[in-house]
């Protein structure tokens, strides 16, 4: 009995020496991860590599373009664009931009159900040991290829968080769905319920559809609006851009000023009328044959269609197609109906379950594409606000909110200090945040910080919870850092007064001479 009695004794205070000497690691490791783990659901991955059952590499699309050969189709439609023009009859036009548009896309479509077709293998992912890194900010990162439905890519998420629960010891985790991540985002909750859930972040999801970016496009809404273009080019990052294709500065301020003056004196609404005339006409007869060729058979791209346009959309790029791509329809039918219809209700109802749900959302930046309905929306160049934010009232870009809008606020604490925003009309105006001025795909560290702060409070976390991150934020491009806006109403004015024309003209004229001086100086060289 004593020895019994000893070997107890024994163990048990070899377990005290166990637990004394492994209790500093313990407490080291605790801290450093987080105790509920945070998964990032990112959107959709343009670098991810796609290659056929043969090893060939066919995505990225832009690592097999040959510049010569784009440049060659290109001037071998023309023909036929012209033809189409003097007789009415664009069928050997869209035949001829098939041809050259299509073998860049043929081995990485989908087929008719929307799977991915034999011509290229599914990117896999290895979701049996889910391996933690930090990925903004968050402990772990889920990847799945981006063509598949969005309900498969919620199963295999299940299997993920199933793993990573298992591995941590964890009951749940947390969700950050980010652009098409939302999509994903929304699939599983509607598939799986919060039972693994702690918090679910939207940030600038498009689980609502972008009509930016895929859902105007796709219904064939398009519109070319002067001041929408114009914003387009005075914004920094598009700038940037345009500097990549055009080095000469005193060009670039050149085509900026000549366009501006052609604004300031309305000389542009005709031929863009025209424009938007000729695209809507030639478009019903383009659609059905170039998007499925290109992304109209991924049911990821089809999430991003808005329930506004949907129906639009799916009659004319199906037109005539319907048996063949049954199987595709049913897929994106039961995303739209069943879960984008219903998303605002499902995630209340989730809420009142105990899962926490918040929303951080972008705007104050012109769209890089300026030629649908769209287009004037405010947005971050990818989402429109009212679909990020689950129906937040915004005022158009470079406008502010009438008075009769103001005044409509549920709570004046929910209207943004520049007068653009009123949050009160969103699904949970307090758990949804809004970022002014950092575009869609500046994934900034401090919005990332943000994001990886609703998660981690320990009460859920409200937009007057914590001072340094108030409902509107303004994001500084020099620095990434976000800080409470402060901004008061501006309202940008179309000056065409005779003052503003002959001000306008004379930078013309004096950019044009420059630039002619500096030809001139270069050839003389």
């Amino acid at each position: 009995m004593r020895k019994s009695a000893k070997k107890l004794v024994s163990v048990f205070l070899a377990l005290m020496l166990v637990a004394a000497v492994a209790a500093p690691a313990m407490n080291a490791y605790a801290e450093s991860v987080n105790v509920i783990p945070t998964v990032l659901i990112g959107g959709r991955n343009r670098s991810m590599e796609i290659y056929t059952p043969e090893g060939e590499k066919v995505f990225p699309i832009g690592d097999t373009l040959d510049k010569k050969e784009i440049a060659a189709a290109v001037m071998n439609c023309i023909p036929y664009l012209g033809a189409g023009m003097l007789t009415g009859d664009y069928q050997p036009w869209v035949d001829q931009f098939y041809k050259a548009i299509a073998p860049y896309y043929e081995k990485i479509l989908c087929d008719g159900n929307g799977d991915i077709a034999p011509t290229s293998l599914e990117t896999k992912y290895d979701y049996s040991n889910p391996q933690p890194a930090s990925v903004n900010e968050c402990d772990y990162a889920f990847s799945y290829d981006w063509r598949i439905d969005p309900c498969q890519a919620a199963d295999y998420l299940e299997t993920y968080i199933t793993n990573i629960l298992a591995a941590t010891g964890s009951s749940k985790v947390n969700l950050v769905g980010r652009c098409y991540g939302g999509a994903v985002l929304s699939a599983y909750l509607y598939e799986y319920g919060c039972e693994k859930v702690h918090t679910a972040v939207y940030y600038i999801s498009t689980s609502q559809g972008t009509g930016l970016r895929a859902s105007e496009l796709f219904a064939g809404k398009f519109m070319f609006d002067p001041q929408c273009i114009e914003d387009m080019f005075l914004d920094p990052d598009i700038q940037t851009y345009y500097a990549k294709f055009i080095d000469d500065p005193v060009l670039r301020e050149l085509i900026l000023a000549t366009y501006n003056l052609l604004n300031t004196l309305d000389t542009l609404n005709i031929p863009f009328d025209k424009l938007a005339e000729f695209v809507n006409k030639v478009y019903p007869e383009l659609a059905p044959k170039i998007v499925p060729a290109t992304y109209g058979t991924f049911a990821s791209i089809w999430s991003m269609v808005a329930m506004d346009d949907y129906e639009q959309a799916k009659s004319l790029i199906f037109k005539g197609q319907e048996d063949k791509y049954a199987g595709l329809i049913e897929k994106i039918d039961h995303y739209h109906y069943d879960i984008q219809a219903n998303e605002a209700t499902m995630l209340k109802k989730l809420h009142d379950q105990g899962m926490r749900v918040a929303f951080v959302v972008k705007y104050g930046v012109p769209h890089c594409l300026p030629f649908t309905v769209s287009s004037k929306v405010n947005g971050d160049n990818a989402v429109e606000v009212y679909r990020a934010s689950l129906g937040a009232t915004a005022a158009d870009y470079g406008t502010v909110l009438t008075d009769e809008q103001i005044a409509a606020a549920s709570d004046p604490k929910y209207v943004s200090s520049d007068h653009v925003i009123d949050a009160s009309t969103c699904a949970f105006p307090e758990y949804t945040w809004f970022i002014k001025g950092c575009e869609h795909s500046t994934f900034a560290a401090s919005i990332d910080k943000l994001s990886i702060a609703i998660c981690n409070s320990k009460d859920e976390m409200s937009v007057d919870s914590d001072p340094n991150y108030p409902q509107f934020m303004k994001y500084n491009q020099q620095t990434g850092a976000i800080a409470p806006l402060t901004d008061g109403p501006s309202v940008r004015e179309k000056d065409n007064s005779l003052s503003a024309i002959l001000r306008k003209l004379s930078n013309f004229v004096k950019l044009l001479f420059t630039f002619i001086k500096n030809l001139f100086d270069k050839i003389a060289g």
